[in-house]
């Protein structure tokens, strides 16, 4: 057995090159006995070559090269962030106590952390890699790899190919790079979100995955039925809450978001955004840019608030209602250019009514204020009553607010549009 030392410098121990010490230079030392190697302070760089060696960093972030399972990384605690590069497969658990970061090199394709939290990446073949304990990240590089975050709150990438990505207690986050990733969460095991670099499709945000981010160039974002929160990204992005009270971010393209099923949040951001809230009472902030807010439930509204538009701006929003003969306001509105798409609501159809004897007189869309004074209101009721003269079967399908508290008494037949 060889007992080589290094300095207290930034030393690079190689056995196989020729001298009988240590300096911090390459050194010539016999490859084939089991060596014990010690690098003392300073970031070193040890590979024990051929045997079953013993290699003890020191102080310092230390780098290991370990290629055979007899060789043996001894750190102690409270010493740097240190590194094995391994170019064969570990043993479950295998990463040494107090080590950090592990990489596959050459032909290895199985790679365990420990209980700290690990940095593990794989190589260009097929990789099992586990983090166990610990707040880890797990890389997959190429290959169609399976990844398995253990306990805590995990990071996984599964890198190029079709990967199986399990996250497992915690709160996980997953990069997808294909359709052919899969994320596999179990019920009650945490908040877990995907960023992904290609559109989705429907309802495809996995079971008990609540969050979705789009990167890259990805435009389209599909959540589940849980809450969930989708985020676009800065092209122009499709957004789909479906079932679950959902929050839908728009980024800083010109985006549709629909917020299905539940009492979502819509925010459209920069840009010139569709939102619609669907079912239940939703929220719906168009932000910058000339919005249109689509309503296509109103019947199932009744007497229920619907949704609330939180920043109209009459000057350049819209208001986006159902043709006729759709679900929604069925019985029919007359518009201004035949029931062409993009047609405005005929002037007769639209009026400011007032509290308890609208539904009476006339049929249409009509704004309530609610016993406010109109010429400072900031706030109106919209409503749709679909017969004159009888009371009792208006529809309230939308609270307006006007943008930076704007009056809304401009509010016109202009600002309706069919869709």
């Amino acid at each position: 057995m060889t007992k080589i030392y290094g300095t207290n410098n930034f030393d690079v121990i190689t056995p196989g090159l020729s001298s009988s010490g240590v300096t911090g230079v390459p050194t010539r030392l016999p490859t084939r006995f089991a060596d014990t190697i010690y690098g003392l302070s300073g970031n070193d760089k040890i590979d024990g070559g051929a045997g079953a060696d013993t290699m003890h960093g020191g102080p310092g972030y230390d780098s290991y090269y370990v290629d055979t399972m007899g060789d043996k990384v001894i750190e102690d605690a409270h010493q740097g962030f240190d590194i094995v590069f391994s170019s064969v497969s570990t043993h479950p658990e295998w990463l040494p106590r107090n080590v950090e970061k592990l990489t596959l090199t050459g032909k290895a394709f199985f790679g365990g952390g420990n209980d700290l939290n690990n940095v593990i990446t794989g190589n260009a073949f097929a990789n099992a890699l586990h983090g166990y304990d610990g707040s880890d990240r797990l890389i997959g590089a190429a290959g169609n790899d399976r990844l398995y975050g253990g306990n805590g709150h995990d990071s996984i990438d599964g890198g190029i190919g079709a990967d199986t990505m399990y996250g497992g207690t915690g709160n996980d986050n997953y990069r997808v790079n294909a359709l052919s990733d899969k994320v596999i969460e179990y019920r009650g095991q945490g908040v877990d979100g995907i960023v992904s670099a290609v559109s989705t499709s429907q309802k495809w945000l996995p079971p008990n995955v609540e969050n979705l981010s789009l990167t890259g160039t990805a435009h389209r974002g599909d959540g589940n039925d849980l809450n969930n929160m989708v985020v676009g990204n800065i092209v122009a992005n499709a957004l789909y809450g479906y079932a679950g009270s959902d929050k839908l971010y728009g980024g800083r393209g010109d985006d549709a978001l629909y917020g299905g099923a539940g009492a979502d949040m819509l925010v459209g951001g920069p840009g010139n955004d569709v939102l619609e809230g669907g079912a239940g009472t939703d929220i719906l902030y168009g932000d910058a840019g000339k919005d249109r807010f689509d309503f296509t439930n109103a019947q199932r509204n009744g007497k229920s608030p619907g949704a609330t538009i939180k920043d109209l701006n009459i000057d350049d929003d819209r208001i986006g209602l159902a043709a006729q003969n759709k679900e929604a306001f069925s019985r029919g509105l007359i518009w201004a250019q035949e029931d062409v798409v993009g047609s405005t609501l005929d002037p007769s159809w639209y009026f400011e009514g007032g509290t308890g004897n609208t539904e009476d007189d006339l049929s249409g869309i009509y704004l309530d204020f609610g016993g406010a004074d109109p010429s400072a209101a900031t706030t109106g009721q919209l409503w749709y009553n679909p017969t004159p003269g009888i009371p009792g079967d208006s529809i309230w399908f939308a609270t307006v607010q006007g943008a930076a508290a704007a009056k809304i008494i401009g509010l016109s037949a202009n600002d309706f549009v069919l869709i």
